[in-house]
């Protein structure tokens, strides 16, 4: 599969969006998706880019969170 390659914003404002559309509730709701930061080599699954800034996220949505972020993570490389 072919991934879009993407900014650092756009990708964090995909995310944003999974996190909006999916209706979260608090304090998930509230959450700032972090901002992709790039990998020195791309991963096993070819991904250019991981988050680090999931310690800001409440323990309670962090899974959540990385699925929005795994998903991402799929479709999207950084430019």
């Amino acid at each position: 599969m072919t991934k879009e390659i993407k900014t650092a914003e756009e990708i964090r404002m995909l995310i944003q969006a999974m996190i909006d559309e999916a209706h979260l509730e608090d304090p998930c709701n509230v959450y700032c998706a972090p901002l992709p930061n790039r990998l020195q080599w791309p991963d096993h699954n070819g991904c250019n880019w991981t988050v680090s800034a999931l310690f800001s996220c409440p323990p309670d949505c962090i899974a959540r969170v990385e699925g929005f972020v795994a998903r991402a993570q799929e479709q999207y490389n950084l430019k």
